[in-house]
């Protein structure tokens, strides 16, 4: 009876120092070879073999069989699967970790592509809007030179301006005057004008007369010359002060009892409103004076309020 217990002893003892042994060899090959099951064989079995060499003389033939099998068998598939997992998961791995870089190095180089691809548009862009600002403010200097240079550039379509220095123009006229008694007279004519400078020019006059007065009545002609200054102008209007003298003869004495030559002071003031780019109707009201200034014994002379009418171009 004890043997038999101290035989089933030994048996589990050899038992576990088996499992030990294979389990230690079976990590061995994993580590140090690419196919671990015929390393594990190789190393399992002399350890089977002395193992149960040196437990020989305690094991039954029957459970020493059955220990060889299952350590054969058992341990070392498991142990050939685990490591064919372990070995595909860090292939797995090596591949992902490949493909992150070259994933990284590729965006990399594409952002690159994409800084340097903006920075030329951004210097293409910078050079165009320079080239244009260029181009405008050379043009600017070409039509702010002058309005003499404006005119050219545009081909002489633009219409010179109102009262410009140098340019001429002319006009026709009709009016009527009174003075302080019976005494009336009309008057229709044309003129000349020539701005010496800008807003103020020299005007010439030819104009008929007609006098209604006391006595015989007469008709003539009077030349005068007249100075007229624009002082104050809007875009489409201008207000004016005008002055001169002229020389009047006619048919009869004016007024009656006095003589057939006389002179034509005058002052007065008026506007002109345009009618569109070139044409003007002017407007106005003067003193309007006759006398001979002494030439003749009699000189009685006339003083009336005259008021006119015009229609104003350019030559």
């Amino acid at each position: 009876m004890n043997r038999q217990k101290n035989t089933f002893g030994m048996l589990l003892l050899s038992a576990v120092c088996l499992v030990g042994a294979g389990n230690t060899a079976a990590a061995e090959p994993v580590a140090e070879t690419e196919s671990p099951q015929i390393e594990t064989s190789r190393t399992l079995l002399p350890l089977a073999e002395e193992t149960s060499a040196d437990y020989s003389p305690f094991l039954i033939p029957e459970t020493e069989q059955a220990i060889e099998q299952s350590i054969s068998q058992h341990n070392i598939d498991d142990l050939t699967v685990e490591w064919q997992s372990f070995a595909q998961q860090d292939s797995v791995q090596q591949i992902s970790a490949q493909q992150d870089s070259e994933r990284l190095a590729l965006e990399e180089r594409l952002a690159l592509a994409e800084r340097s691809i903006t920075q030329s548009r951004e210097e293409r862009d910078y050079q165009t809007t320079e080239n244009q600002v260029i181009e405008l403010e050379s043009e600017s200097s070409v039509y702010d030179e002058s309005p003499a240079l404006l005119t050219q550039v545009n081909g002489d379509k633009a219409p010179p301006k109102f009262g410009q220095a140098g340019k001429q123009r002319w006009y026709v006229q009709g009016g009527l005057g009174a003075d302080f008694d019976d005494d009336l007279f009309g008057l229709v004519g044309a003129g000349v004008s020539h701005f010496f400078y800008n807003g103020h020019s020299i005007n010439l006059e030819l104009n008929g007369l007609a006098v209604d007065q006391q006595g015989n009545n007469a008709v003539g002609l009077n030349l005068a010359l007249l100075v007229r200054s624009h002082w104050i102008r809007g875009e489409n209007w201008s207000i004016y002060v005008d002055g001169g003298a002229g020389l009047l003869t006619t048919n009869n004495d004016v007024p009656d009892a006095g003589s057939s030559f006389n002179f034509t002071p005058q002052i007065g003031g008026g506007a002109t409103f345009a009618v569109n780019d070139t044409q003007r109707i002017m407007t106005g009201l003067r003193w309007y004076h006759i006398s001979n200034a002494g030439t003749f014994d009699a000189n009685p002379g006339l003083d009336a309020l005259y008021g006119y009418v015009g229609y104003n171009f350019p030559f």
